[in-house]
């Protein structure tokens, strides 16, 4: 039997329907060839759940063709019945480029009410085919005594993006809740928990990921979380979430959302870099990545791109990117501030691939314009201090081997949990108290769970807390060291001229038969003070908040202070960069990443080299 365009014959379908009737599995195979292995991964079979009107369910098949002469998967096809469980028939056929002999095919599908089965069909190259054995599921009608006098019944879809992702990549999964009694997104409020559950699927069999994570509220109705693949094993994962609101009767709903992990450079692959933070009226690069076992595909091979842009609880728009060898981008600007998708779909060599981003569009110019003139001045710097503190601790993970994954999450969730407080409190949407509450919080956190090893002592606390330490400052440490250096140093001086002043003397007296007397010179051991640089950071915050302290304060202009504070802040950020052996091109990269747009990083940072060259004329920059 041929399939043609991931179909079969009529009188093929009726001969298959009627042995798979019977629970028999069959498979065909050319002369002198071996036939592909298909396997389902995900529903099980006897799968069960329970709904109000549809459920959405991702099918998983997976196959492979390592034998035999023409090796490589085709296509997967899935076969489905109605909801009555009658007309097994072909239901979607995803085709590959027939070079990788492994594959996998997802097939996210709304089911109704009903009993229903499925299988996967998988032909190679060589036109040979297998079928597994036909599995079978029931979606069952949730009772209407559940919601009965519910203030809020929510309705949940769970998906994750990219579908495929390598090693060391970065899954989102997104929980969208919305309100089944009003129609409108759900809001924390009627949410009691959310939480994330990650499996691994081997036969049946589930392993435990993570369990029970609660997720991250992001706007109305939508929920996510981040899953880093790391080096976990390849092949077919479920996020499953579960949801409990407060209704009278607690209601408790789960979805389930299927993906992929593969090899670390295998088969096609697109992944969105576009900045996590633009500016408003700023053009701005949106940019997708495509490669091919790790390598950038030639641009003349890239077809059907597309970006769909579509604003959080707003409208949807499609655009055709530019392309170049191994990405796709679109360049612009966006006028209006919010949460965005960035939907990209590409194909190459006949495979298709899509990839989600998020991006959040502010206006910063316009948060500036607005700084309460209340704001506790002082207490902003603090917390700023300490997000710049943890900002230069991040970018030095990658050389230390002191931290754990999670606490270098924990720190970046700080960093950013300090940012919303600093947006908050310039905009005036939380008082100087609650402020200093939010952020004595953060801090009680981080000394909770990672305590001196993250400064040696309590980050961000003030000068009337600090215990006092041997150095006061690095500059005091210094000359110490410098004086036991000198030290030393005389010693090894005397020994030397001691042991001259001898030999001289034995060769003009001739007593080289003497026994000569030796002397023991004792020394102590240097005291040495340990203090880890981070330490030292932390005491510099310190010296200089105590310096404004005794400093009268110079009243400006508010604009033109807020403005002296970045650009000293971005100066300070290059010279730093530099320091660490970073070049231009890295430093441009670093800074669009942060969210800056492509023009200002280039105008800016070739100003400030230029500036700046006398000093870096011995550095490769």
């Amino acid at each position: 039997m041929e399939l043609i365009h991931g179909q079969l014959t009529a009188q093929h379908q009726i001969i298959m329907k009627l042995l798979q009737i019977h629970g028999i599995t069959i498979s065909s195979t050319s002369p002198g060839d071996k036939p592909p292995e298909i396997k389902l991964n995900y529903p099980p079979n006897i799968f069960n759940a329970e709904a109000f009107d549809n459920y959405t369910l991702t099918f998983n098949c997976s196959a492979e063709d390592k034998q035999g002469t023409n090796k490589g998967i085709k296509n997967i096809s899935l076969y489905l019945t109605d909801y009555q469980n009658n007309n097994f028939n072909l239901n979607e056929t995803i085709t590959f480029s027939g070079t990788n002999q492994e594959e996998t095919a997802l097939f996210t599908k709304t089911l109704l009410i009903g009993n229903y089965t499925w299988n996967c069909l998988v032909y190679d190259n060589g036109n040979n085919f297998d079928w597994a054995a036909n599995r079978t599921l029931k979606i069952k009608k949730k009772q209407n005594e559940t919601i009965k006098n519910a203030s809020c019944c929510c309705g949940l879809q769970v998906s994750a993006a990219p579908e495929i992702a390598g090693q060391n990549e970065k899954v989102l999964i997104a929980a969208d809740v919305s309100n089944l009694l009003t129609g409108l997104a759900a809001t924390p409020s009627e949410i009691t928990d959310l939480n994330i559950s990650i499996y691994k699927v081997d036969n049946n069999t589930y392993t435990t990921i993570i369990i029970d994570i609660p997720m991250t509220y992001l706007s109305d109705g939508l929920w996510y979380y981040e899953f880093y693949t790391k080096n976990n094993a390849t092949g077919t994962y479920i996020a499953s979430v579960k949801m409990l609101t407060n209704q009278t009767t607690p209601f408790i709903k789960e979805a389930s959302s299927a993906f992929t992990i593969g090899e670390k450079i295998s088969g096609l692959t697109i992944i969105g870099v576009s900045p996590d933070l633009i500016n408003t009226n700023k053009t701005a690069r949106l940019a997708a990545e495509i490669k091919y076992n790790g390598i950038a595909v030639d641009s003349s091979l890239i077809s059907n791109a597309s970006l769909v842009i579509e604003k959080i609880n707003g409208s949807a728009q499609n655009y055709t990117p530019q392309i170049d060898d191994g990405i796709i981008y679109l360049d612009g600007a966006f006028n209006e501030t919010g949460i965005y998708y960035l939907d990209w779909t590409a194909a190459y060599l006949m495979q298709t691939r899509t990839a989600r981003e998020i991006i959040v569009i502010v206006d910063w110019e316009e948060l500036l314009e607005d700084i309460n003139e209340t704001v506790n001045v002082e207490l902003l710097n603090l917390i700023k201090e300490n997000r710049q503190y943890l900002l230069e601790l991040l970018t030095d993970m990658e050389f230390l081997q002191e931290f754990s994954e999670e606490e270098i999450f924990l720190i970046t969730d700080s960093v950013n949990s300090m940012t919303k407080v600093i947006d908050y409190l310039e905009k005036g949407d939380i008082t100087n108290e609650e402020a200093e509450q939010q952020f004595n919080q953060i801090r009680q956190d981080l000394e909770d769970q990672l305590g001196i090893k993250l400064t040696g002592s309590a980050i961000g606390i003030t000068s009337a807390d600090i215990k006092p330490s041997p150095f006061k400052n690095l500059g005091e440490k210094l000359k110490d060291w410098r004086s036991l250096l000198f030290f030393i140093l005389l010693l090894m001086v005397s020994m030397t001229l001691i042991i001259i002043l001898m030999l001289t003397r034995i060769i003009k007296t001739g007593y080289a038969d003497k026994p000569i007397k030796q002397i023991k010179i004792k020394r102590k051991q240097p005291k040495t003070y340990e203090k880890r640089r981070y330490e030292i950071l932390i005491d510099k915050i310190r010296q200089k908040l105590e310096s404004r302290k005794s400093k009268p304060v110079e009243i400006q202009p508010k604009s033109i202070r807020i403005k002296e504070d970045y650009v000293n802040s971005l100066n300070q950020f290059l010279l730093n960069a530099v320091d660490k052996g970073c070049t231009k091109g890295d430093i441009k990269i670093m800074l669009i990443n942060k969210g800056w747009s492509r023009s200002f990083v280039d105008n800016y940072c070739d100003k400030f080299f230029e500036e700046n060259k006398e000093k870096f004329i011995k550095r490769k920059i």
